[in-house]
């Protein structure tokens, strides 16, 4: 990494790519964990940093297939990182809450099963009480 923090590049994709490329600069220099886990922002910005150096150097070689490749996939990385950062958080306390609410409703779908069953229960108790009284 630190060869890409002392290269320069100017042009067109230098200057779209900068905020990206800072952004994730800081992500890896900021990081104190040595391990890097998959969807982590060091995992994004790796990834994020990697594209955009490859595509840098497929400008400067003229393979313009091969940077436009990498500028893509460096462009997906960036917004996949861009939106789990963004919802990441709202998504997790969803889930929360749909967890905590499918409890809610299990309980009272039992609740709800119970009561008809006891309802059964006394309605057949009840039938078979009036048809034994009737017989006698």
């Amino acid at each position: 990494m630190q060869a890409l923090a002392s290269e320069t590049y100017s042009g067109d994709f230098a200057r779209a790519v900068r905020v990206a490329e800072n952004f994730s600069k800081t992500i890896i220099e900021s990081s104190k964990n040595l391990l890097v886990f998959e969807d982590s922002p060091q995992a994004f910005a790796h990834k994020i940093l990697q594209g955009i150096r490859v595509a840098h150097h497929s400008i400067a070689k003229g393979d313009a297939d091969l940077a436009a490749m990498m500028a893509f996939h460096a462009g997906v990385a960036w917004e996949r990182a861009r939106m789990k950062w963004a919802w990441e958080q709202d998504a997790l306390r969803g889930e929360k809450f749909s967890k905590s609410n499918g409890e809610t409703n299990r309980t009272e779908q039992r609740k709800v099963m119970l009561r008809t069953v006891l309802k059964l229960k006394w309605s057949c108790f009840l039938g078979q009480f009036c048809g034994l009284a009737k017989m006698h």
